[in-house]
């Protein structure tokens, strides 16, 4: 039964930190990139929100890809 349990676990792991990967691309590498090659008509305004949310993103993404390895702590032997 810990071979049924473990492999779910891992899957559920997986699934959070793809989401947490999802997050920090969506929120920080696209609006970047978005900015910097000028591929949207973003005001100023708008650039610097991007930059204040950043940080946020970032914090979201890797509290989820700790969550992900808190599931993985709970593997049984």
């Amino acid at each position: 039964m810990s071979l049924i349990h473990n492999e779910r676990a891992k899957l559920s792991a997986t699934f959070l930190n793809n989401i947490a990967v999802g997050v920090i691309g969506s929120g920080l590498i696209a609006p970047f990139f978005v900015a910097l090659y000028g591929l949207g008509n973003l005001t100023a305004e708008q650039i610097r929100f991007f930059g204040l949310a950043a940080p946020g993103w970032v914090l979201l993404g890797v509290g989820l890809h700790f969550l992900a390895r808190a599931v993985l702590g709970g593997l049984k032997e």
